[in-house]
């Protein structure tokens, strides 16, 4: 009996440690199409613009400038929704933070000329995951030690 329910506890541990996981490594479709785009791609002047696509709150844009193609661009910026909201010296990189979940244009732009442009979206940084107090191994080790105390102690009680 007691196996049991130290299985379903340990399948229960397991379990939370998965879907922390997985919900630090989740990337929107939007994020997820950024990255499926050709590396570089170009030669262009914008990329992305035109179709909104849904991004979610923390993931991190960045592009940099690979190679001019036509022109003397100085600046590489990103835009959302036809706003400039970064803005770096080329060749980059520039970056932004998504502020709150949403379904945006996105374009990564140059003052001047065509260049190749090298892009990705990232997840959340780890600042907006929790740390947790214990390690998850220390979780584990502390947990079958609580368990066989336990034990140990219905097993006294139970020859007494």
């Amino acid at each position: 009996m007691r196996r049991n329910v130290y299985g379903a506890y340990f399948g229960v541990v397991l379990a939370l440690q998965v879907s922390a996981v997985d919900a630090q490594t989740s990337l929107s479709t939007g994020c997820e199409y950024l990255n499926n785009l050709p590396d570089p791609i170009g030669p262009t002047a914008a990329v992305l613009g035109g179709i909104p696509r849904p991004l979610n709150a923390g993931e991190v844009l960045s592009g940099s400038l690979v190679a001019v193609d036509t022109g003397s661009p100085s600046t590489i910026s990103i835009d959302i929704n036809t706003a400039t909201v970064s803005t770096a010296a080329t060749p980059g990189p520039v970056t932004y933070t998504v502020p709150s979940t949403a379904s945006v244009e996105v374009g990564f732009l140059l003052d001047s000329g065509r260049g190749t442009f090298s892009l990705s979206c990232s997840a959340p940084q780890a600042a907006a995951t929790p740390v947790p107090a214990v390690p998850p191994l220390g979780l584990v080790f502390t947990s079958i030690a609580l368990m066989f105390f336990a034990g140990w102690k219905i097993k006294l009680r139970a020859t007494k």
